[in-house]
């Protein structure tokens, strides 16, 4: 598997998710993502992350 830090900048990877629809399975896809990058202690990519999940749950 490829990581998404050796492709994306933290900013580039946040403007990428802003545009994922949303549905479930990318809240599923992000939850595992922000469990991942607290795991490996890349908490710049973490912040980016919890900030998504923050901004689509305001939206329900």
């Amino acid at each position: 598997m490829w990581e998404l830090e050796l492709l994306l900048e933290p900013w580039e990877l946040g403007a990428l998710l802003r545009n994922e629809k949303k549905s479930f399975e990318v809240d599923v896809m992000l939850d595992n993502m922000l469990e991942y990058y607290v795991e490996e202690e890349k908490y710049d990519y973490a912040i980016i992350i919890r900030d998504e999940i923050n901004r689509r749950k305001k939206l329900k």
